[in-house]
């Protein structure tokens, strides 16, 4: 099932309307790799040739996420605004983030899936699902803060 099936059948089982706009924001979205924000859609459609306003957008953003398709990304995109990731179809993966420079980087390791079920069997939970995001400070954030203290020094 294609994400816009899905919303398709989300729309129609929550008494909405399928609407044009929203048909153009979910295929948009559908398309987008990796991290997106309202702005980004909106600019990318408006370079399409679509008329469709930031607030139509911000309106869709939370029937998206009831529908399983969207998430809110760990963290917002250099302007401060929410970022958010697609996750229809998607394999599960966690995020680095880099506390300095925002950088995130998805990432799948199966010892870190493994310890998650263990703790959650020793403690009598069945997980249904997880996020697990790691901060710190990337090498290039680090190679900037080592220059900085040598020109200091």
């Amino acid at each position: 099932m294609t994400a816009l099936d899905q919303f398709k059948n989300f729309v129609a089982s929550s008494k909405l309307r399928m609407t044009r706009e929203r048909e153009l924001v979910i295929q948009s979205i559908a398309m987008h790799e990796g991290h997106f924000t309202v702005s980004g859609i909106v600019r990318k459609l408006q370079s399409e040739g679509s008329a469709v306003a930031p607030s139509t957008v911000y309106r869709i953003i939370p029937h998206l996420m009831e529908a399983g398709l969207i998430r809110k990304a760990p963290q917002a995109d250099a302007d401060g605004e929410q970022a958010y990731e697609l996750i229809h179809r998607r394999e599960h993966h966690d995020h680095l983030i880099c506390d300095r420079c925002g950088e995130v980087i998805e990432f799948v390791e199966e010892s870190i899936e493994r310890a998650q079920e263990k703790v959650a069997a020793k403690y009598g939970y069945k997980l249904k699902k997880h996020n697990l995001e790691l901060h710190g400070v990337c090498r290039a954030c680090q190679e900037k803060i080592i220059e900085k203290a040598v020109r200091a020094w």
